[in-house]
């Protein structure tokens, strides 16, 4: 029989684009299993959108979502140091790793926009079909606990990410008759 490969991760994703005047909504599911499934983390979220294009050559849009996770530990299929003896081998069937007020839910907070803007907004005449894209994001807002034992300063970091794209358009090639080559 074939053995189940450690670090499987699942994921799903629906979205519908344009429900009502630009909004968008969404949902999410992240299974994680980590080695052979004594870490594992599930998480459910809804994103929720919003695309505003009402300005010639410019598109402007937001998001935020908000998930709800589960962290899960499978004890009994981990041996710690403390639950070993030299003499009597394996004698304790609780670990003190696995004290605390351990709180395995947890809600996530992310959100982020993005900007696109043509380049021929730039001068009145230009018909540069050039564009740029900027975004900004903000990950775990919220700093939620991850900890397993019970430890209360152990809080996802916040993670902030931004992005800056150019596209430019050089040169469309034509041949004698107006043709691309």
């Amino acid at each position: 029989t074939p053995k189940k490969a450690p670090f499987n991760t699942t994921g799903i994703e629906i979205v519908e684009g344009s429900l009502w005047n630009g909004f968008g909504l969404g949902g999410t599911l992240l299974y994680d299993m980590e080695g052979e499934g004594n870490l594992s983390t599930w998480q459910l979220g809804v994103p929720i959108a919003y695309v505003y294009d009402k300005i010639p050559n410019n598109f402007f849009s937001g998001a935020a979502q908000a998930s709800v996770g589960h962290h899960f530990v499978d004890w009994s299929r981990l041996v710690f140091s403390d639950q070993l003896d030299p003499s009597l081998g394996f004698f304790k069937d609780r670990s003190a790793a696995q004290t605390g007020e351990v709180k395995p839910y947890f809600v996530n907070l992310n959100a982020g926009f993005l900007w696109k803007g043509l380049f021929a907004q730039l001068t009145s005449k230009s018909k540069d079909p050039s564009s740029w894209t900027m975004g900004f994001s903000i990950h775990n807002i919220n700093r939620p606990e991850h900890s397993l034992v019970g430890n209360q300063s152990s809080r996802m970091p916040r993670r902030y990410t931004a992005q800056i794209f150019i596209n430019l358009f050089i040169k469309k090639w034509e041949d004698d008759k107006g043709s691309p080559t």
